[in-house]
């Protein structure tokens, strides 16, 4: 699980440093020249537009509700030089509580579909909270005026105190969702996120400001793009490549290589014994031995119970002590299994510790069957077929084995 934990923090953290740099780089970019301020003028509709397009391919439909916020963001924003100052003084005011906050939200609630019930209520909830921020600037300025002004530290800030804890908890909503899936939506939210409070921070109608909301718009871009990627071609259950990211990896190898198929041995009558719920754990802890195979292999879910090992470059014979390895590594890695009585929390755990049923430690065990391919004439097919017949033959020598 290391490498997804890494994994995951590089889609959080390459992005953000992305978004700093930009921002800080703004100091050298600024003043922009006129085909730049040209370029900016339509940027936000081109990559909103285009993002949105991507979502709805991918059929995620809270980004395109995201997208949509970002356009009306720098609609308004853009139009406040031609409002009366205190008017826009309080409308970008309202806009950075309100925005931030919301945007993170719709990144974080559960996808259901934009021309659903649960769509059309989102899609209410945002236009009434613009609808009562238009009236109350137009109608009790006083009261904005008082909720702008409300200190929480007594610091000099960019922004009004209320907007920096509406971008604070949005933010934090938006981190704790990351953590929970860890997914690119997530971490695009995030990220989009401080790349619109950062955008807060210039004067509402510059360059400067546009710039960093396209910049918040392409990180969302991004990550639809990263996340419809996982939908195609990682397995959910495992996080490893799936058989159609195999499909399109065979296609690209030219030369000679290596193909295991990798079998978990009893596996229907382990989810017979212990119920599909422990199954997919004990999927995930074979798939975890995986990732660290050695000599270059390149591990993915084929489906069910079994997997695939390729290895690029490689014979048959010279796989096979990677491949022991890798069947010892299962075997010697303890699976725990919990007692049905056991508490959920530590505390409680320890307090009944050395009564009742105790956890009882399995090991899973793999058939591995492996062919190659030294005659770049033969199609890969006919090795992934010979590979299969050699599982078998591990299967039918006692399991627990590699046959070639």
């Amino acid at each position: 699980m290391r490498i997804l934990a890494n994994t995951n923090t590089l889609l959080l953290f390459v992005p953000l440093a992305a978004v700093l740099s930009a921002w800080i780089g703004l100091a050298w970019l600024e003043p922009f020249p006129d085909s730049a301020l040209q370029l900016l003028t339509l940027a936000p509709f081109l990559i909103f537009g285009l993002g949105a397009a991507v979502a709805a391919y991918f059929k995620v439909s809270n980004p395109v509700l995201q997208f949509a916020l970002l356009l009306f963001t720098q609609i308004v924003l853009a139009r406040t030089e031609t409002m009366p100052p205190i008017v826009a003084v309080e409308t970008i005011g309202v806009l950075q509580i309100l925005v931030p906050l919301n945007f993170a939200v719709l990144g974080v609630l559960e996808d259901r579909g934009l021309l659903t019930y649960d769509g059309f209520v989102r899609l209410f909830a945002v236009a009434v909270q613009g609808v009562l921020a238009v009236s109350a600037v137009l109608i009790a300025p006083g009261l904005v005026d008082d909720i702008l002004a409300l200190t929480i530290l007594p610091l000099p800030l960019p922004m009004t105190q209320p907007a920096l804890l509406a971008a604070a908890i949005g933010i934090g909503v938006a981190i704790l969702a990351f953590r929970r899936k860890g997914t690119p939506l997530e971490a695009g939210t995030v990220v989009a996120t401080v790349a619109l409070l950062l955008a807060f921070t210039r004067p509402a109608s510059s360059a400067g400001a546009t710039f960093l909301i396209c910049v918040a718009g392409a990180i969302l871009a991004i990550a639809v793009l990263q996340n419809g990627y996982r939908l195609a071609f990682l397995d959910e259950l495992t996080a490893l490549p799936g058989r159609r990211a195999l499909q399109m990896e065979l296609k690209r190898i030219s030369g000679p290589c290596a193909i295991a198929m990798l079998d978990v041995d009893f596996f229907k009558k382990f989810n017979d014994t212990y119920g599909h719920d422990v199954g997919d754990q004990a999927l995930r802890l074979v798939a975890k031995c995986l990732r660290q195979v050695g000599g270059g292999g390149r591990p993915f879910r084929y489906g069910g119970e079994e997997f695939t090992v390729l290895f690029p470059g490689m014979s048959a014979q010279e796989a096979v002590p990677v491949l022991e390895d890798l069947r010892a590594l299962v075997e010697s890695t303890p699976f725990q299994l919990r007692a049905p009585d056991r508490p959920k929390r530590a505390s409680a755990a320890r307090r009944r510790r050395g009564s009742g049923t105790r956890s009882r430690n399995l090991h899973l065990t793999v058939s591995i069957g492996v062919a190659d391919r030294t005659d770049i004439h033969r199609p890969v097919e006919a090795v992934i077929r010979a590979a299969d017949k050699a599982l078998y033959r591990a299967k039918l020598q006692g399991r627990n084995r590699v046959a070639q």
